[in-house]
């Protein structure tokens, strides 16, 4: 739910959340924040983010393990400045401690 301020997270995330569903979330996060998303095999280089064009990408590594994908999900959002703009508390506060 998107809330008047902009928000789309108006809950505490589960904690019981599996892994996928930790990457979805924040792949949707990302995703609010202007990135682009595309998901491929890139050898186990553990994929990133960049700017092309200004356009803000993040490539996730389908050879990496769902853990690894999130721990690379969790350091990049982790030091998005406008993170406050997509996420509860609760979540940003998780993204520090992971970081």
């Amino acid at each position: 739910m998107r809330l008047p301020g902009g928000s789309w997270w108006t809950t505490k995330p589960r904690t019981n959340m599996s892994t996928v569903e930790r990457i979805e979330q924040l792949v949707g996060i990302a995703q609010q924040l202007g990135y682009r998303v595309r998901y491929d095999y890139f050898g186990g280089t553990g994929g990133g983010a960049c700017q092309v064009a200004g356009g803000k990408w993040l490539f996730i590594d389908l050879a990496l393990t769902s853990g690894e994908q999130l721990e690379m999900l969790q350091k990049l959002l982790a030091q998005e400045p406008l993170l406050f703009t997509a996420a509860s508390p609760e979540i940003i506060a998780g993204l520090q401690c992971a970081a």
